[in-house]
């Protein structure tokens, strides 16, 4: 079955997959028919006619999914070991999900046309070039977006705030809003005026309905490649280090510093102030309300340490 995309059917050749993988910095070797093309991309329970797809590892290959694939033309298979299934063709790599993907992305990625919707409110001239805005989007004058970013519709971003190059914000983010700062005078709640910004680094991709507030004394900032997920809340002065993960229901409170390489599961809870160090993850309805150490798993309300890496 031919996978219709944007723009209409594709026939992708094994050839042309080949020629992009050799200036691609995995190292890959291929086995099978050269001459063979893809339309689509399927998982393993999903086969059909010129498909890619990726295994994991020896376990997921049983006896019936090597006769299946024998079954289909053009079967393209992504994996850590070399198949011996006649007909079959294959790319032999250590990165099998990164390969694959990798080809997905090259070749099926529908671009988004770099052009900024009439439906969109954008007050700044400070945009780069091959940027995308989507409908009813609303930019700020004091906010810069870097080269290949794509902003989705219903995006606002309000606050001062500087977005790095190939970023990519989805559906109904909220950016640079003030956060839940007061002080207290006679048991009245007053609002602490926000005077700082965001700053945003390279590579980043903030998901649906993500809320990320501006800083109110110092920048709240996401360093480069850092990955949030849907429906995250992203407190005032919080500082997010390159390559760190997000995932959907997160709450991340004020002032909070989120190290390198450090996974926050679904639903997990930072309370302002805290630490979580480099390549830690505090797992899922979890609650960090003390430091979280390099390497520690974390885990429970209030989050305890389960073990350590290395």
């Amino acid at each position: 079955m031919t996978e219709f995309m944007a723009g209409g059917p594709v026939k992708i050749p094994f050839q042309e997959i080949l020629a992009y993988l050799e200036s691609n910095p995995n190292k890959t070797d291929f086995k099978g028919n050269p001459g063979g093309y893809i339309c689509s991309m399927a998982n393993l329970q999903e086969l059909s006619d010129h498909t890619i797809c990726w295994i994991k590892d020896k376990k997921y290959l049983s006896d019936g999914l090597a006769k299946e694939m024998q079954s289909y033309r053009d079967i393209l298979v992504v994996c850590p070991f070399a198949l011996e299934i006649e007909g079959v063709s294959c790319i032999v790599t250590e990165y099998p999900k990164g390969v694959f993907f990798d080809i997905l992305n090259r070749f099926f990625d529908t671009r988004f046309a770099h052009s900024i919707s009439d439906q969109a409110t954008v007050l700044t001239q400070r945009v780069g070039p091959n940027v995308h805005i989507g409908a009813n989007c609303y930019i700020g004058k004091d906010v810069e977006i870097g080269d290949n970013t794509i902003i989705h519709p219903n995006v606002s971003i309000i606050s001062p705030c500087k977005i790095g190059h190939d970023c990519e914000i989805f559906p109904g983010a909220v950016i640079g809003a003030d956060g839940f700062g007061y002080f207290l005078e006679d048991g009245v709640p007053y609002r602490e005026k926000h005077f700082r910004g965001v700053v945003i680094g390279n590579y980043v991709e903030i998901g649906a309905n993500t809320c990320i507030d501006r800083g109110l004394l110092t920048n709240t900032t996401l360093r480069d490649h850092v990955k949030i997920d849907n429906l995250c809340h992203i407190g005032h002065n919080v500082t997010i280090e390159e390559n760190c993960m997000v995932i959907a229901g997160t709450v991340i409170c004020g002032s909070a510093v989120i190290k390198k390489n450090a996974y926050l599961a679904p639903a997990s809870v930072i309370l302002n102030q805290i630490s979580v160090g480099q390549h830690a993850v505090v797992g899922v309805n979890s609650a960090a309300i003390m430091n979280v150490k390099d390497g520690v798993t974390a885990f429970g309300t209030p989050a305890r340490r389960l073990s350590s890496k290395g």
